[in-house]
């Protein structure tokens, strides 16, 4: 062994024990750092020539190892968007290469795919979800209506502040007892808020008046309907008093539709509906009010009592709705809440 080699091999170990404190100065400095892994070190040695008459000297090196797999600690954050990964994982994240012009909202972004850790994101100016690196975060698209994901392709997430558009009302689902000897005197009355395809508010009245007994005509009215407030009326007989074999207090028949109103063909276990066309100011609305099914214990009924006991009554439509805020549901999926109470899944992120 030389002195030149004994020098060097003591030079590549001073070396390399160089490069390791670098690795652990790194870890100590990104101790708080989002994401951030740990690297470690690998020593090692390499012999040049070993034999039993010459030994020339060694050296080692010192080579980061990056592959680490430990779970960080997750810590709560104020941020709705902030996320964070429990077990094995990353976040599909892009990388932005600017800008088509200045002020403007689309952003080109490369064509490789990153992935990180970090899921400290937050909505930037553009409305794209970024964390503290500036990755963009990927997702997939969803469709609102069907729901299904497309996983074929992933794309930056950007948030649209716009508004949720109207839904007239279609459907009216109704779920009531009437009462086989109602308090004389007293009307038997439910309403329901009903919305035009402008988001409009109506209220419908829906009033009941037994003519005698399993028998009633069902009364419908709103103050916006035009020409009169009276949209219809239709007579619901109950039990085999329609003529039809159905059980006592369930819908047999329904008749004698005016107006604006058309009742359901008798058909058993069938539909038992009556649709109604107000023009609330929009011109004809096509409004579906189920009342259970012929011959079914759900829906519209009418058994022993004095009382009527309005179960539930709802309706389809929503006013228009604006922008409210962003969160993440149990399934990864963006979801973009709006003020009339609707939500809307943009794209889903795992």
């Amino acid at each position: 062994m030389s002195l030149f080699g004994a020098l060097t091999t003591a030079v590549s170990g001073l070396s390399s024990q160089s490069a390791a404190f670098s690795n652990i100065s790194d870890n100590i400095a990104n101790s708080q750092t989002t994401g951030y892994k740990g690297v470690d070190t690998d020593f090692i040695n390499y012999l040049t020539e070993s034999t039993p008459t010459i030994n020339e000297s060694g050296s080692v090196v010192a080579l980061p190892e990056y592959t680490n797999s430990v779970q960080g600690a997750i810590t709560q954050s104020t941020d709705p968007l902030a996320l964070a990964i429990s077990g094995q994982g990353f976040f599909a994240v892009s990388q932005a290469t600017g800008s088509a012009n200045a002020g403007s909202t689309t952003t080109s972004f490369e064509a490789q795919q990153f992935y990180t850790r970090a899921g400290e994101f937050s909505a930037n100016a553009n409305g794209y979800l970024v964390n503290a690196s500036g990755n963009y975060l990927d997702g997939w698209s969803v469709n609102p209506t069907t729901g299904v994901v497309n996983q074929t392709a992933l794309a930056p997430i950007q948030i649209s502040q716009n508004t949720f558009q109207p839904v007239a009302t279609s459907t009216i689902n109704l779920s009531a007892d009437l009462p086989a000897t109602p308090a004389a005197n007293t009307p038997v009355t439910s309403q329901i808020n009903v919305y035009d395809s402008l988001g409009t508010q109506h209220t419908l009245t829906f009033n009941y008046t037994q003519n005698t007994a399993n028998n009633w005509t069902v009364t419908v009215t709103s103050p916006d309907n035009t020409p009169t407030t009276t949209i219809g009326s239709a007579n619901i007989t109950f039990g085999t008093s329609s003529g039809n074999n159905v059980p006592a207090g369930t819908i047999g028949s329904i008749t004698n539709a005016t107006g604006a109103l058309a009742g359901s063909t008798y058909t058993a276990g069938g539909p038992a509906t009556l649709t109604l066309s107000p023009n609330l100011g929009q011109g004809a609305q096509p409004i579906t009010l189920n009342l259970g099914t012929f011959g079914g214990s759900t829906g519209l009924t009418q058994y022993a009592g004095t009382a009527f006991n309005l179960l539930g009554i709802t309706q389809n439509g929503v006013p228009q709705g604006s922008f409210s805020n962003v969160t993440f549901n149990a399934q990864g999926d963006v979801v973009v809440n709006y003020t009339n109470g609707q939500s809307q899944i943009l794209r889903r992120c795992r």
